[in-house]
């Protein structure tokens, strides 16, 4: 039977008043790890019970977890050691020691030729600035290289005239990473000092090193890799009436941090050329504030500003401050290591609260911290209006959302200041309006 487009709007309108509640119980009761805890011991029962000829044969030979790519993998410490002495006459002589498996990785044996280099970099696991080794393998002949040493199982390495710091047997690892900061460059296999110890964020989630996704923010972030692809976020500026909002909620006129600002003055002000007024989506811009565009090209006022400055940007900074605003870069998913970070820092300090906004993403395993019981979503039913001052422009963006982190009473009042204001602005509704109200009550418990 066919449904008329007022009928299939009523039914999905159904479908997600359903799928709210659902989601409610799973996210306050706290049935999703009853249910995936109950699902799991029905698999390994049935795993256990089933004789198949197929189980059994799959089971017998695997008796190791799933191997992951090598460009997915911890890095580990395989007995490779670097020497920077200093010789009598000239520069410092490095000496790179390789263990076998570290030869092996690079497809490394005696008697071949490689090109060796120094550079400064930052290490996409251990988020610190190092100096590291770069081994590239060329052909007998080129300028530059030098021959690779026998050394028991493995291979050594001698280069003169190298500018490197001084050290005697230093540990280190092959990343599991190659390095191309360019994409017009050829990327490289880089032997950096192993400090140890865990990995830099080891704690988010969202950052998981196992993870193809985990690792592209990772390098992302560190700058390993070449910028492949812009997200909206990554070079947008909020409209003054959408950071306004938590501000009018708190009760401030400044935010303590400024979590992602593309300046650090916060100053990015640019005129808007006359076609750019003629392109503007008037409809994305709530009537009160059209009269007054300029106004709404002011930065986000705050006492302090993090950019993407340093490794892993405003992620190894302390976030210091009651009330945070965060507009994270969009590609990569980057904004789930921003969000789980402001989920974290709630953990740790009831009073604060984060205003973030992001993409309407909320499926997959990236999305897990905005369904926590210290985070709310609200999601946006018009398009917003942001800056781009690249084309100095106003351009819309759909599909966003809020979301705010915080807990107890304080995060109780917010929520409810936030709905009323949000609605008088139109971007919710009366309904969405009464939701936030009524669910707000759920941070007193």
């Amino acid at each position: 039977m066919l449904l008329s487009v007022k009928s299939r709007k009523r039914v999905a309108d159904y479908t997600n008043k359903i799928m709210d509640q659902v989601m409610q119980n799973l996210h306050h009761r706290r049935i999703r790890c009853v249910i995936s805890g109950w699902v799991r011991g029905c698999m390994t029962n049935a795993a256990a019970n089933d004789n198949g000829a197929a189980t059994a044969s799959a089971s017998a030979n695997d008796n190791h977890a799933p191997e992951l790519p090598a460009k997915h993998r911890r890095p580990v410490f395989l007995e490779s050691y670097l020497s920077v002495v200093q010789e009598q006459q000239g520069s410092p002589r490095i000496i790179l020691s390789m263990s076998q498996a570290d030869a092996s990785a690079l497809n490394i044996k005696a008697d071949q030729y490689v090109l060796v280099s120094v550079i400064v970099v930052t290490d996409p696991y251990f988020a610190k600035i190092v100096e590291a080794v770069s081994v590239r393998r060329v052909k007998r002949g080129t300028q530059g290289a030098v021959q690779v040493e026998a050394n028991g199982e493995g291979c050594r390495i001698r280069v003169r005239d190298a500018q490197a710091s001084l050290c005697s047997q230093k540990p280190v690892y092959l990343s599991p990473v190659r390095y191309e900061p360019n994409e017009d460059e050829k990327a490289e296999d880089l032997f950096m000092p192993w400090p140890g110890g865990p990995l830099a964020l080891e704690d988010l989630q969202t950052l998981d090193h196992r993870t193809q996704t985990g690792l592209a923010r990772r390098l992302l972030l560190a700058k390993w890799t070449a910028f492949r692809a812009k997200g909206a976020g990554d070079e947008c500026y909020t409209l003054r009436f959408i950071y306004e909002w938590g501000l009018k909620a708190a009760k401030r006129s400044l935010y303590d941090l400024d979590v992602c600002s593309m300046s650090n003055t916060g100053h990015y002000n640019a005129p808007l050329s006359p076609a750019a007024w003629r392109k503007i989506s008037w409809s994305a811009i709530p009537a009160q504030y059209r009269d007054d565009i300029a106004a709404q090209l002011a930065p986000v006022p705050a006492n302090d500003r993090y950019t993407d400055e340093g490794p892993f940007g405003a992620l190894m900074r302390p976030w210091k401050g009651t009330l945070f605003w965060i507009n994270p870069p969009y590609s990569q998913r980057l904004w789930a290591c921003f969000m789980e970070q402001a989920l974290r820092e709630v953990e740790r300090d009831g009073r604060k609260i984060f205003v973030t906004l992001g993409p309407d993403d909320n499926c997959g395993s990236h999305a897990a911290p905005l369904y926590e019981r210290h985070a709310y979503r609200i999601t946006l039913e018009r398009q917003l209006p942001f800056c781009k001052v690249r084309s100095s422009s106003i351009e819309t963006i759909r599909n966003n959302q809020i979301v705010v982190f915080g807990r107890g009473v304080k995060m109780y009042r917010f929520l409810r200041r936030l709905a009323t204001i949000m609605q008088a602005d139109g971007v919710i509704s009366a309904e969405q309006k009464a939701k936030i109200i009524r669910e707000s009550w759920l941070y007193l418990r």
